[in-house]
Parts: structure tokens; C-alpha cells; sequence
């Protein structure tokens, strides 16, 4: 699933970032976090002309729709990813 190659791929290139505290950590997540949520609404709504109302369904949960788990990935996966090294921020 995309979901595990984007934490596979957290997780083999954060030594290259390489942050130094939990700060930077979570510093690093919602940087991502925010980038891919402005590409996803001014690329979604001025490049490829969706309406506000389609790319605002994509984030209903109640109806089966799952990118807020991404976004929860982008968040959280650097700090996770961390742990996983047994990095010690």
C-alpha cells in the first residue's frame, strides 16, 4: 500500500535529514503535513479544476474515505520512524 512505501521511505531517508531532536521531528511531520495539504487544495482546485466541495470529500471519514490516515502518516511517521531507528531524540 502507498501508505507503507511513504513510511519505508521515512524511514531509510531520515538519517539524510538528519534531525537532531523530537523538536525537529515533529517540525519535519507538519512541514510534510502542510505541504501536502496546500498541493492538495491549490493543485486540486486552481490546476486541475475540482470544486472545493469534491476535494473537501476526500477527508469524510464516514464515508469510507481514508487520506486522513496519510496525513496522520506524514505527521506522525517521522517521529515513529525515529523510534524505529532507536534513534535517541
Amino acid at each position: 500500500s502507498g501508505g507503507i512505501l511513504l513510511f519505508l521511505t521515512m524511514y531509510f531517508f531520515l538519517p539524510w535529514i538528519g534531525p537532531k531532536s523530537r523538536r525537529r521531528l515533529w517540525q519535519i511531520g507538519f512541514f510534510w503535513l502542510g505541504l501536502t495539504v496546500a498541493f492538495e487544495f491549490l493543485a486540486g482546485h486552481y490546476l486541475f479544476g475540482n470544486p472545493w466541495e469534491k476535494l473537501l470529500a476526500d477527508y469524510n471519514l464516514f464515508r469510507g474515505r481514508v487520506w486522513v490516515v496519510i496525513l496522520l502518516l506524514m505527521l506522525f511517521g517521522p517521529f515513529f520512524a525515529a523510534k524505529l531507528r532507536k534513534s535517541h531524540y
